[in-house]
């Protein structure tokens, strides 16, 4: 057999049933290495990233409890304040009615 008829006989070997089914690679690139770095540093630097988000909204959540707590306070304070100064006006006015019946039942 000349060496053409060889490599007719070896194509079909090397294209045939072997290469057809299931086949893992047993090499690694050096692409493939480099990319999976890659992606192990961005998935830790965008996990610290996070973290520093998380922090950052745990301190304003917690700030913005505070100042709604103290806000709140004012504010019933305020509401107190102004609910007796208008029971005070209404019992003023209460008296003034009062007087002003009593004045008039006086009066022949």
């Amino acid at each position: 057999m000349s060496g053409r008829d060889e490599m007719k006989l070896e194509a079909p070997r090397e294209y045939g049933l072997e290469r057809r089914g299931f086949h893992v690679e047993k090499t690694v690139n050096l692409s493939e290495i480099f990319s999976a770095l890659c992606l192990l540093a961005s998935v830790f630097w965008l996990g610290g990233r996070l973290e520093e988000r998380i922090g950052t909204l745990e301190r304003t959540r917690v700030e913005d409890v505070s100042r709604y707590e103290r806000q709140r306070a004012e504010d019933l304070t305020r509401q107190s304040k102004e609910r007796d100064e208008i029971l005070g006006r209404l019992t003023r006015i209460d008296e003034k009615l009062d007087n002003a019946l009593q004045s008039r039942d006086r009066e022949p």
